[in-house]
């Protein structure tokens, strides 16, 4: 693949499994969109493959993400190009604990070209590669530095996934995704961003270790229609007073959204643990899937 933002000609018709006047062919008549530098060159990103793999699905089994220098990438390039997820997830595992990050930016790119539904790929692939490294990590099979290190891997491929998503042009809503003050794990709530964008919503992302109290001036300057809130991290050990504070900052929450008239929609594990009130939630979601539908 290239290294950068954009492929050039023939790396496009190797992704792709064509030659590179096919390539040339197809930007010629408007069938592939490229960018032309001044002196006549075609640069290609990746959204640009993305766009033609979903008007054309009979190219999507050509995919090469990876080139054919190895057995063990013409292995990963077969599962992905037929959607074996349960065998991705061992690859996706190994790949992020050995800091390999290009392979598994691949594997999501990947499958994210071969047209594989995004929710699907969070819910199915990501997600328990996740749980697996935390799991690694609280049975003393792996260091804390790996765990940070492997799960930075595999935020880093999502922002690069990111980038290739075709979204709706119509941003006719705004949201706002946000974690709670202590919240340590912002991987999921990328997740969300990345599905909303792509459902056409304009997404305000606040991230990480948000306090409540300083959301008011935020939510009246964007004025947003719904207000996206996860909360993943949960301790068995938090005691009264932590418990009492994240009530406050639902209370907060609550009161924001009568006052600026936004929906507000839960999501993470810690909710299992944490009391809210229905009647104050507009839905309370469960999985990347419950994201794409509602």
């Amino acid at each position: 693949m290239a290294q950068g933002n954009y492929l050039n000609s023939v790396e496009a018709a190797n992704l792709l499994g064509v030659n590179v006047s096919t390539i040339k062919r197809w930007t010629d008549s408007g069938k592939l969109n490229c960018i032309q530098t001044a002196g006549g060159h075609r640069k290609f990103l990746m959204k640009h493959i993305n766009e033609y793999l979903k008007k054309h699905t009979e190219d999507r089994k050509n995919i090469t993400v990876l080139p054919y220098d190895s057995s063990e990438h013409r292995q990963l390039n077969h599962l992905i190009q037929k959607h074996k997820i349960e065998d991705l997830k061992e690859h996706l595992l190994r790949y992020s604990l050995e800091s390999k990050y290009e392979e598994v930016s691949m594997i999501l790119t990947g499958l994210a070209l071969g047209q594989y539904p995004i929710y699907k790929m969070f819910d199915g692939l990501v997600t328990p590669v996740l749980h697996k490294i935390g799991d690694l990590w609280e049975h003393g099979k792996i260091t804390v530095v790996d765990e940070h290190i492997s799960s930075n891997i595999i935020r880093d491929s999502l922002i690069t996934l990111r980038e290739i998503i075709i979204k709706v042009d119509d941003k006719s809503e705004k949201v706002f995704c946000l974690a709670f003050d202590d919240d340590q794990h912002d991987i999921p709530l990328k997740m969300v961003q990345i599905i909303l964008e792509q459902r056409g919503f304009d997404v305000y992302y606040s991230g990480q270790r948000t306090p409540a109290e300083s959301l008011e001036k935020l939510i009246s300057n964007i004025n947003p229609n719904r207000l996206y809130l996860s909360c993943t991290y949960y301790d068995d050990n938090w005691n009264a007073e932590q418990l009492e504070a994240k009530e406050h900052e639902m209370d907060i929450l609550y009161e924001l959204s009568e006052r600026y008239n936004f929906e507000l929609y839960i999501g993470g594990q810690a909710f299992e643990k944490l009391s809210y009130d229905n009647n104050k939630i507009k839905r309370r979601l469960y999985t990347f899937k419950d994201v794409y539908k509602y």
